[in-house]
């Protein structure tokens, strides 16, 4: 899981990874997709200065995540 600004991101056991809103606590975007992503549990993962987010798993992988990634 990290923090920054109003989002949290965390990863999942489902292989992927969830985005809310500190504010509000709605979830914001998942992002996985069936030609993207993780194909394990995702362990870690970080939101970098820019917006992306970077994503680490039992796969073996690692994701990085655009901004306009949904």
């Amino acid at each position: 899981m990290d923090a920054r600004g109003e989002s949290i991101v965390c990863g999942s056991a489902d292989h992927g990874l969830h985005v809310y809103n500190m504010k509000s606590g709605k979830r914001t975007r998942v992002l996985y997709n069936k030609r993207f992503g993780h194909t394990d549990w995702v362990t870690t993962c970080a939101i970098l200065n820019d917006g992306r987010i970077v994503s680490g798993s039992m796969d073996k992988r690692l994701c990085l995540w655009e901004k306009s990634a949904v």
